[in-house]
């Protein structure tokens, strides 16, 4: 079971927005498609979320 200093602090909406972009912009590449490693996939997710976050990406693209 999981104490509460494992859990750690909610994320705030903007990190949550952030990080589903990131997401649907990594699974819905087309060159990539399906043929990416789920390694691959989080290293891309994680630097496209830092984009999205801090807003050097426009968020509709």
């Amino acid at each position: 079971m999981a104490t509460s200093a494992m859990k750690g602090r909610a994320w705030t909406r903007k990190e949550d927005e952030a990080l589903c972009k990131a997401y649907r912009w990594v699974s819905e590449d087309s060159k990539r498609g399906v043929s990416q490693t789920s390694e691959g996939v989080w290293s891309r997710v994680s630097k496209k979320y830092l984009e999205f976050y801090e807003g050097t990406i426009p968020p509709n693209t």
